[in-house]
């Protein structure tokens, strides 16, 4: 029984082997419990691992990226390299910062599922023109590492973010919240500079009301003229300048 579905189901590397060579590997959990797993090669001096060990969520894939190191290569040997896959079900009594290679040498070895994926060193270099059973074109390639594993159920898979995604995230968030920080700011004082206008504006209007009404008043005052000596204080007192000189008896 496999926990973890693989993809490829072979690695292949081509000549020359005179530089490092770099394959990635999809592992994927379609189970709802979380599958913890270590990975090892029969020859470890010629290939790195990252990550050698890890978890897989419920219903989500990881990327195993495999570097195979420069080495002197025999055409009349044959190398029968491998890759180990280990697996098991998180146990419940684990701890959250136990590792996973800790939480191994705690398992029995009737719990854990072992994959093994098989390496073939090609002793001819890759065509990027020509496509055969014997020489393989990019082009194939290509649409071979296309095919790889996809979380089984999108709503319940944990993507795999890398670090520089996230800081890259985190620093859209910032920008966006000083963004929608200057925009308040400058509604709000625009909003304040328009309701000092309008009350200014209003002020003024009152005042130049006030200054109408009294020119008005002294205007109307001085058109008449009083028949006593006292002050006007009612309006029959007051007698116009046409009647002024007419004795009245």
């Amino acid at each position: 029984m496999e926990l973890l579905s693989v993809s490829p189901q072979q690695l292949i590397f081509y000549a020359p082997y005179n530089g490092p060579q770099r394959r990635t590997v999809t592992l994927l959990n379609p189970t709802h419990l979380v599958v913890l797993f270590k990975v090892r090669s029969n020859a470890y001096r010629h290939y790195r691992l990252k990550p050698n060990a890890g978890k897989v969520e419920p219903y989500a894939t990881i990327e195993i990226r495999i570097c195979l190191q420069c080495f002197d290569f025999d055409e009349d040997q044959e190398y029968n390299h491998y890759l180990n896959i280990q697996s098991f079900f998180k146990p419940d009594n684990s701890f959250n910062g136990e590792t996973p290679l800790a939480i191994f040498r705690t398992v029995s070895r009737d719990q854990v599922y072992t994959k093994c994926l098989p390496i073939k060193l090609e002793n001819k270099p890759l065509f990027l023109t020509k496509c055969g059973p014997e020489a393989p074109c990019l082009k194939q390639m290509i649409l071979e590492r296309g095919h790889r594993l996809k979380p089984v159920c999108p709503k319940c898979a944990v993507p795999s973010i890398s670090k520089t995604c996230r800081r890259r995230g985190i620093k859209c968030m910032f920008i966006i919240i000083v963004c929608l920080l200057a925009v308040f700011i400058l509604a709000y004082l625009l909003l304040k500079d328009i309701g000092e206008m309008v009350k200014n504006a209003y002020q003024n209007q009152c005042i130049h009301l006030d200054i109408s009404q009294d020119s008005y008043l002294n205007s109307s005052s001085s058109s008449c003229i009083c028949s006593s000596s006292e002050f006007c204080n009612t309006p029959d007192s007051c007698i116009s300048p046409e009647i002024s000189g007419v004795n009245l008896t």
